[in-house]
């Protein structure tokens, strides 16, 4: 694992170093298996260098564009999710394409370019303004009011970007409203069309349970939330785009019926035939949909 304070020559070659060595290797292994190898004297150790990877992105990474280009992180990281020839412990799936998502969001740490902007008419006039994902602006703290936008390059293409914080006591989106918790979020790409998210409200991320509890959690059965980052910040579901949220060793804690999979997910009121992602393009009975295998831990321990 590289130290602390590394140059991105350094954190790039340890990336690729790891891929070559252990995630590559690992990945072809499984494509002639045609599974998950069992641990043996040669997986062991790749799987202790991809953990040690792993633990290194979530806890101590500081990505840049320079670094995703350099390193091929991108290209790593799907190796273990993202492509039904190769296969990989579920841990390790679910780690990487949360990783994978996390760096998306953050665009890679591309940097931000300030510039002013008109209010958006859809958005209360009152509310507060955050420059990035993770940093809120207060009025006290920065000259910067609330009509700043953020603007950055995307593949080429020039987008502007702005998120409200609401008021309080707005009756939707405060305190007291059904998408506490939550933030508006509005994408105008260079030819002015618009785009509107929702995103964590950062002033109550301390606010939000963990979902990775078996049973109801202490939530009211029938309970309704708006938007699948609702139920993710109240603790009734853990995926924010997934509809198992869950591993092959614990078990589901939860699981979204969206209706996407009218084929194969049978809603009978009592009892939810349901099936994991992909499951309908799979034409293998033998192998199963990926992240299937929490669905079947849960079915044996029920």
């Amino acid at each position: 694992m590289p130290p602390a304070n590394q140059s991105i020559e350094a954190c790039a070659n340890y990336f690729l170093r790891i891929s070559q060595t252990a995630v590559q290797r690992f990945a072809i292994e499984s494509k002639n298996q045609k599974g998950v190898p069992g641990m043996t004297s040669s997986t062991k150790p790749w799987i202790g260098q991809i953990e040690e990877l792993l633990n290194w992105l979530e806890t101590e990474a500081q990505m840049t564009p320079d670094l995703k280009q350099r390193s091929k992180l991108d290209v790593t990281l799907s190796l273990m999710f993202a492509k039904p020839m190769f296969h990989f412990p579920s841990s390790i799936e679910e780690r990487a394409e949360a990783l994978n998502q996390r760096f998306e969001n953050a665009r890679w740490g591309a940097p931000v370019v300030i510039k002013t902007e008109e209010s958006d008419p859809d958005i209360d006039a009152d509310s507060d303004t955050v420059m990035s994902d993770d940093t809120a602006i207060s009025p006290s703290s920065s000259p910067i009011r609330r009509r700043q936008h953020q603007r950055t390059t995307l593949d080429s293409l020039t987008v502007s970007k702005v998120v409200k914080l609401p008021p309080a006591d707005h009756p939707i989106w405060g305190i007291r409203g059904i998408m506490h918790g939550v933030a508006r979020t509005i994408t105008v790409k260079r030819d002015g069309r618009k785009r509107y998210w929702t995103r964590s409200d950062p002033r109550y991320l301390s606010e939000k349970r963990n979902a990775n509890v078996h049973g109801h959690n202490g939530l009211e059965v029938g309970a309704w939330f708006p938007r699948q980052l609702v139920a993710i910040l109240r603790g009734a579901h853990g995926e924010l785009q997934g509809g198992i949220s869950g591993s092959g060793e614990s078990g589901t804690y939860s699981i979204v019926s969206s209706g996407a999979y009218d084929r194969t997910d049978r809603d009978r009121g009592d009892i939810l035939y349901y099936s994991a992602a992909k499951s309908d393009e799979n034409d293998d009975p033998r192998e199963p949909a990926r992240r299937s295998a929490a669905l079947a831990t849960s079915y044996v321990n029920q």
